[in-house]
């Protein structure tokens, strides 16, 4: 989870939320920032907006570069129990968890110029040995049921996908349709800018020099590392329930 802080302390400049804003003709949900509830934006936020569509069909407009995965599966929940169609439709980027929330939707809609980038399961652990392994064992699960929802939703092979996830792999819109996580590629004549610092990712596109976090106090760092452990702990003591 040490990427998942690096990621959000250096786009704090980036204005983050979630909204849902209706007309006579449609009903969009703009979803915009680092899937985080602390740093970004919630799986609260995600239902206040759905809860404000009111049943509508809806295009949820992604622009995110990832965040925690904890969340985007709260996220995925909430669309799965949404009575409407959710369209989603990537602006810009849709990287690491914010394609779990892209594929819980009924379509996949992706802007010419955008990217979609994913990859395997982050975080941090902290013991003896038995506790490594466990840390191993939830990231690989985590990894295989991914590995299988994207093959799912490509009619693709697990083993690709898990190919393309231990090497960090990044789409842009044709190579995403190709690859079949797009079910459609909107025209787009502007181009799409990337406001993002992606330097906390290996092999991102265009990377940028790291902007220097406005305050990256320690104590932060350090009450962030504590919950992600906590549920961290929780989680492998479900897993063995």
């Amino acid at each position: 989870m040490k990427k998942l802080l690096t990621l959000a302390l250096q786009n704090k400049h980036v204005t983050q939320s979630i909204v849902c804003k209706k007309s006579s003709d449609s009903t969009d949900i703009y979803l915009k920032g680092i899937i985080d509830a602390e740093y970004g934006v919630s799986a609260s936020n995600l239902r206040a907006a759905f809860d404000a569509a009111n049943g509508a069909d809806v295009s949820l407009h992604i622009n995110s570069p990832g965040g925690d995965v904890f969340e985007a599966r709260e996220m995925q929940a909430i669309i799965a129990s949404y009575p409407g169609k959710v369209t989603a439709v990537v602006e810009g980027l849709a990287a690491s968890a914010g394609t779990i929330v892209a594929i819980s939707c009924s379509e996949v809609h992706m802007l010419a110029g955008s990217r979609f980038m994913i990859h395997n399961g982050m975080t941090i652990a902290f013991g003896n040995k038995s506790d490594m392994q466990s840390a191993y064992d939830l990231l690989n699960g985590f990894d295989v049921e991914l590995a299988s929802e994207y093959a799912k939703k490509t009619k693709g092979d697990a083993d690709q996908m898990t190919a393309w996830m231990d090497s960090e792999t990044w789409f842009n819109a044709d190579s995403a349709l190709a690859a079949g996580f797009v079910d459609k590629v909107l025209p787009n004549n502007q181009s799409v800018s990337n406001e993002w610092d992606l330097s906390a990712y290996k092999v991102a596109p265009e990377k940028q020099e790291p902007a220097p976090p406005a305050a990256p106090p320690e104590k932060i760092d350090n009450q962030h590392r504590e919950r992600q452990l906590q549920r961290l702990k929780l989680a492998n003591h479900a897993t063995r329930q």
